[in-house]
């Protein structure tokens, strides 16, 4: 990125001969070259700082995207071990249990599913939004430090056009449209020291510049790099947080249907029963 930027300084280089042969004309292009070059630095700045912000945005809108993703997955699993668990008590009353104990069971299972994913549902909204609340947090921080660069920047760019055209001021005013062939040894002289001059401060001009484009480029970059890994550690939270919610919902189903089991056909029937997918999920949980 800072390759971008010095090379519209580096151009400026190429004036010092204008300026040699005709120093009040080479002040005059001068002046517009460093305006224009600095104008050139400041939009590949907002440019730059405007593909960050898109970037922010679609890492939330992407993190979102997956987090809704994986709780939609999650909740289709509980419900489908929640049904699972109930059908297998229901079958057990119809070969010889209590099927009135059995469907006040199987409800209870039931029930605690649709409390269970409620209150995942919930959390997955809640993660969701606290990723798009860290984006919007990160771009905000992110334009500021964009801003601030661009009015360093601005300030720099005043100051180095001033100078500059200070010097081609003189330089025009002691030599309005003289012909350098037509010059005297002291007027090719004083010729010579106003070309200097204007040399000298478009060098200095162009290096201030340099220094303030780099500086700029280091602190987008950094400020970019930031809100982009701020977010992404926000995104993981919440991603492992729900993955949390996931073990702790089916936890809570796996104890309903156990303590449904044990009410309806006793402790030691609890063995029998297809309980194998809420108790790997859960021995999953992170």
């Amino acid at each position: 990125m800072t390759s971008e930027y010095l090379k519209h300084v580096r151009s400026l280089e190429r004036l010092h001969e204008l300026i040699e042969d005709d120093p009040a004309t080479g002040g005059k292009e001068a002046v517009e070259r460093l305006v224009n070059d600095i104008e050139a630095i400041s939009e590949k700045i907002s440019r730059d700082a405007e593909k960050v912000m898109v970037r922010i945005h679609a890492e939330a809108e992407a993190a979102g995207a997956k987090l809704t993703a994986e709780a939609k997955e999650a909740v289709g699993r509980l419900k489908k071990d929640a049904a699972r668990a109930a059908a297998g008590i229901i079958r057990e009353a119809q070969t010889g249990g209590d099927e009135r104990s059995s469907a006040v069971a199987a409800n209870k299972i039931l029930q605690q599913a649709d409390k269970s994913i409620a209150a995942f549902n919930q959390r997955a909204e809640d993660s969701a939004r606290k990723i798009t609340e860290h984006a919007e947090f990160a771009a905000f921080n992110f334009q500021r430090v964009a801003e601030a660069v661009a009015q360093d920047l601005t300030r720099v760019g005043s100051e180095a056009v001033s100078k500059v055209a200070e010097a081609g001021k003189e330089a025009a005013a002691k030599f309005p449209a003289a012909a350098a062939e037509d010059r005297q040894d002291e007027a090719v002289k004083d010729a010579q020291l106003a070309a200097a001059k204007i040399i000298k401060r478009l060098a200095q001009a162009a290096e201030n510049v340099n220094r303030a484009a780099a500086k700029a480029a280091g602190k987008l970059q950094k400020a970019s790099e930031e809100a982009v890994l701020s977010l992404q550690k926000t995104s993981a939270e919440a991603s492992a947080s729900i993955r949390r919610a996931i073990g702790e919902a089916n936890k809570e189903i796996l104890e309903v249907t156990e303590s449904a089991i044990m009410e309806m056909a006793g402790e030691g029937e609890v063995e029998f029963f297809d309980l194998g997918p809420l108790k790997e999920r859960w021995a999953k949980k992170e």
